[in-house]
């Protein structure tokens, strides 16, 4: 009687070519599951880093959706809580150089008062009302520098969303600002004032 390994060896010599052909292909798809395990785990690497870089000291974020928050919230957060934290409204709009009429659409808009980059670890930066700061990318692309008088246009905030029923008809805000600085701090989004 043949042992269970002669058996084996015979059985794979007879039917080397599919033994073969499944080696292989088990071989090239371990491959293919381990590189896309270790390329699926750069890109979590990736967008958790890149996630950071938005947030900066940011831990939680509350946003409001289509509605607001007073400015009221987050102090009462800051007091009541203990939580150090800051409000920041973000609208989409328009803003143009006053000087050579180049615009660029699409425009996120940060309203922030004093707190917002104090809380960000950034206390050179002072933004007075009338003033806006924007990123590098933005400034280039409209061709101004510090000094500079820009136009921003924005759909204006109300306490009604534009959605709900019998809401009164949307109406743009428009500003003349003048230019304080150009700042790295939201440089990985496109356009930014």
């Amino acid at each position: 009687m043949e042992s269970k390994f002669l058996i084996i060896l015979r059985s794979l010599k007879f039917y080397r070519k599919p033994v073969f052909y499944q080696y292989l292909i088990i071989m090239l798809l371990s491959a293919v599951i381990t590189g896309s395990l270790l390329v699926g785990k750069s890109v979590k690497e990736s967008l958790k880093k890149s996630a950071s870089e938005h947030l900066g000291n940011t831990g939680i974020l509350i946003s409001s959706g289509t509605r607001y928050f007073s400015q009221e919230l987050a102090h009462k957060l800051n007091d009541q809580a203990n939580i150090a934290c800051t409000g920041i409204l973000e609208i989409t709009g328009y803003s143009q150089n006053l000087n050579s009429q180049k615009g660029a659409f699409n425009t996120h808009i940060f309203g922030v008062d004093k707190d917002f980059f104090v809380f960000q670890g950034n206390n050179t930066l002072n933004i007075n009302t009338g003033e806006v700061a924007v990123n590098k990318k933005l400034a280039e692309y409209l061709g101004i520098s510090a000094g500079d008088e820009l136009i921003i246009r924005f759909t204006e905030i109300k306490d009604i969303p534009a959605d709900a029923p019998f809401a009164p008809s949307e109406s743009g805000g428009m500003s003349e600002m003048a230019l304080t600085g150009i700042t790295e701090f939201w440089s990985k989004v496109k356009l930014v004032l």
